[in-house]
């Protein structure tokens, strides 16, 4: 089934978090880092953005899902999140969704999780894979 431009951004906007608000300026985001466990700005190291042909060279193409570095200033935790950028006509402004975040966000830690049998804490930790991979019908059966 081919699905057009419309429905892809109709399904990225009702799925996926919108962080066009976490952007401090052009070289951060304000993210959680799980080593430091905390909130602050991430330092953003590159932008890869797709680019496609055009009369005088190439130009950007935000249509396709870009990525980007982060590292955290304190710990030096790395991180690639690839997002999509979609274009808001009423109100002329950009919205960014996360559409993955490599490694996940780490926010679901449950301290009173037993260590014992360590299937458990494996299977935890796949199930939280999957809803950082937004599979949550998965994340659930797990």
């Amino acid at each position: 089934m081919i699905y057009s431009l419309e429905e892809i951004e109709s399904f990225i906007s009702k799925n996926y978090p919108d962080i066009t608000d976490t952007f401090i300026d052009q070289n951060h985001i304000t993210s959680y880092c799980p080593h430091c466990n905390t909130i602050m700005g991430l330092q953003v190291l590159v932008k890869g953005i797709s680019t496609s042909p055009s009369t005088y060279g190439s130009a950007y193409d935000w249509k396709l899902p870009f990525t980007v570095v982060l590292k955290c200033p304190s710990c030096k935790l790395h991180r690639i999140w690839v997002l999509y950028q979609i274009k808001d006509e009423e109100n002329e402004k950009d919205h960014v969704f996360r559409l993955l975040s490599i490694p996940g966000e780490g926010k679901y830690e449950i301290p009173e999780l037993p260590d014992e049998p360590p299937t458990l804490r494996r299977a935890y930790n796949e199930a939280i894979r999957c809803m950082d991979a937004n599979c949550p019908m998965a994340a659930a059966a797990m």
